[in-house]
């Protein structure tokens, strides 16, 4: 009878401590989940929080890495510190973040203000300083962590729209000090009002072969699919074009939380807590890359390719794709959700039918060599030569090549690389045979791709033995042309010999092939302070602070491109 209760005892206990460790394992998520401060920082603003893109958002080859928060469609608001710290970053640049702060907090964290007008004044004193001792507006500054401390609540800047920004508002960001990687700023208790839920326009079905060629498969789109039985067969995996909204606002914003389900197990689940710069680039897998280069769309891909690094993954032991071949009928949803637990979901039923045949186009009649994306892979002809770097590629891809001839003066042929909706993460190295270059072309040559529409864009180039070489991070239509035509300086408000009753002299720069590289002004001889925005094409010198006297002066504005094309723009002026 003892052992008889002793045995019952144990095993009350065995189920109880199977009770413990189910309920352990089905909160592993919360209890691994970081846990970040709360109230220790501020609105970067002294008015309600508006936001026009959020954290995760979807951006051409990179997720968004904080929050743009609206400014009342003014430049000019005050910008505080989030908390006590120091300036540990002055950035100045005609594109990207513009003229942007970075600040070091004691817990750990950097937050991040870009786009700004302006900076403080002791800053702005420091920066005009650096920026005439080296004769040149764009800037890159880590001052020591005792030159500028601020409190939390100090007005450190003015806000702007500088840099690759189409319309007055702050990019915010907070990122670890130690891995430099953004985190939500959500997380921290910086909140938008959100009682609004995802809306969800298509989901499309892509069909893979057996041995799955990511780089080849068919797909089919549905408008309305709720409560729909597909019929298919094989793998498939799915996609999803939805976007997220908030109170108050039309602009549409990134998803923080997409779950596919099959048969109730989850096979697909990501999250945007936390972003890398090094992996910022897998967006591009992350969503159908085709799709948005041809047709602007964007279908987040519930499925994984094999290369993509992303750890914005929930779910470890999935790809996302599921074999639809045993006959029957399964039951799958896709649930979005946004941070404050608003969702959408969409439920259909698949119908596993064996009749139904993948329509995969299979091997391209360009075929040329299999690239595997774990390797180093050459492609080496006496007219291209290609080096895929390891991990360059997202999968294993059959590589197509061929050539057309240009109906325009070039120096090489077309060469149509692979597909343009093939994403790449790294850089390629690419190398064009040159046909017949003149030798005073021989500092002018390029590599362009073709654009969409015809036009070119450069990316650059240097000629080595007869090869035009250069690295791409793209796939796509290649050709070698030469830059020999100089920037071209248009004045706005100020010609020969002008009366100017104005402080600030404004011109535009525009480059049609190499780019602009850089742009020195001087009056009187003296070099002078000319800024940038690359946007508007815009370059302007204020002479207030230039100390420009009254009286007649004589301005020269230099501008060069990539192949060292200068153009040189000289004007005498009266200064009222």
């Amino acid at each position: 009878m003892q052992y008889s209760k002793k045995s019952a005892f144990h095993t009350s206990l065995t189920k109880f401590n199977s009770i413990v460790i189910i309920f352990i394992l089905s909160n592993c998520n919360l209890l691994a989940q970081k846990e970040y401060p709360q109230n220790y920082f501020r609105s970067p603003i002294d008015f309600k929080i508006l936001i026009s893109g959020n954290f995760g958002e979807l951006r051409p080859n990179h997720f968004h890495t904080g929050l743009d928060i609206l400014t009342e469609n003014r430049v000019g608001k005050n910008i505080y510190a989030i908390a006590d710290g120091y300036i540990s970053r002055i950035n100045v640049s005609s594109g990207g973040y513009g003229n942007a702060l970075y600040i070091t907090h004691p817990n750990g964290y950097v937050s991040v203000y870009a786009h700004l007008k302006s900076f403080k004044k002791e800053l702005e004193t420091y920066l005009d300083s650096v920026q005439r001792a080296k004769q040149q507006f764009e800037m890159n500054l880590y001052p020591l962590p005792d030159k500028f401390r601020v409190k939390k609540g100090e007005i450190i800047a003015l806000s702007g729209n500088s840099g690759r920004s189409y319309g007055p508002h702050l990019h915010f960001e907070i990122r670890e000090r130690e891995s430099e990687e953004p985190i939500n700023p959500f997380l921290f208790g910086i909140n938008v009002k959100d009682n609004v839920s995802p809306k969800i326009f298509s989901v499309t079905q892509y069909n893979f072969t057996d041995d799955i060629d990511w780089d080849n498969f068919s797909k089919k789109k549905y408008s309305s699919i709720n409560e729909r039985t597909l019929k298919t067969n094989g793998k498939v995996g799915f996609g999803i074009e939805l976007y997220d909204y908030t109170s108050g606002r039309h602009n549409t914003n990134g998803i923080y939380n997409l779950t596919l389900k099959i048969n109730d197990t989850v096979y697909f689940q990501s999250q945007f807590d936390k972003l890398s710069f090094y992996t910022n680039r897998y967006i591009n897998s992350y969503i159908d890359y085709g799709e948005r280069i041809f047709t602007r769309k964007k279908i987040i891909k519930c499925f994984i390719e094999p290369n993509n690094r992303l750890t914005n993954y929930l779910v470890k032991d999935k790809n996302g794709i599921y074999d639809f071949n045993d006959g029957k009928k399964h039951r799958v949803e896709i649930i979005a959700k946004d941070f404050y637990g608003n969702s959408k979901k969409v439920s259909f039923k698949v119908q596993s039918d064996t009749t139904y045949i993948t329509k995969n186009t299979n091997r391209g009649k360009h075929f040329k060599q299999k690239f595997y994306f774990q390797k180093i892979n050459y492609y080496d002809t006496r007219e291209l030569k290609i080096t895929f770097h390891r991990n360059s590629l997202l999968y294993d891809l059959e590589f197509q090549h061929y050539t057309s001839i240009p109906k325009y003066r070039a120096f090489s042929k077309i060469h149509h690389i692979h597909y343009q909706s093939t994403p790449l993460f790294n850089k390629i190295s690419l190398a064009i045979r040159v046909d017949s270059l003149p030798v005073f072309f021989c500092d002018k040559v390029l590599i362009a791709q073709i654009t969409n529409n015809g036009s070119f864009k450069s990316i650059g180039g240097k000629l080595i033995d007869n090869y035009v070489i250069s690295k791409t991070n793209i796939l796509g239509n290649f050709v070698v042309l030469v830059d020999t035509i100089a920037p071209v300086i248009k004045p706005i408000n100020i010609g020969k010999n002008s009366v100017l009753n104005q402080k600030t002299v404004r011109f535009k720069i525009f480059d049609n092939l190499s780019g602009i590289k850089s742009y020195n002004g001087y009056i009187d001889n003296k070099w002078v302070l000319f800024k940038y925005d690359a946007k508007y094409h815009l370059i302007k010198c204020d002479l207030g602070k230039e100390n420009i006297k009254i009286g007649k002066h004589k301005l020269i504005l230099k501008v060069s491109d990539y192949k060292e094309n200068v153009a040189t723009y000289e004007s005498n002026f009266i200064l009222k």
